[in-house]
């Protein structure tokens, strides 16, 4: 089995960014710690360009991990409460991992 890497990309209505940041702060990160089949969870924002854009990157041990989550339908965002008002578009990319390596591992 291979792990499987879920990259959501949200844009954010212009003035919005705050609040979301607060929603994946105050519900996203502790869902994340407790996410059975969850390997790494990653937030993120574009450091150049529109500061609306924020990406969340995950990492599930594998589609079943994902589907237990998601549903069947696992091609779809997990909109968490409040989330779709504070977005204005998203995108959201499956791929299978190669390899993996943590910096200082060899």
């Amino acid at each position: 089995m291979s792990l499987i890497v879920r990259v959501y990309r949200a844009r954010v209505r212009p003035g919005r960014e705050a609040d979301y940041v607060a929603l994946l702060e105050g519900q996203v990160l502790p869902a994340a710690h407790t996410t059975d089949g969850l390997a790494a969870f990653h937030i993120a924002r574009r450091l150049d360009g529109p500061t609306t854009e924020f990406l969340i990157i995950t990492v599930w041990r594998d589609r079943a991990a994902v589907e237990a989550v998601a549903g069947r339908d696992w091609h779809q965002p997990i909109f968490f409460t409040g989330e779709e008002t504070l977005i204005e578009g998203f995108s959201i990319e499956h791929f299978e991992a190669i390899g993996t390596s943590a910096p200082g591992s060899g």
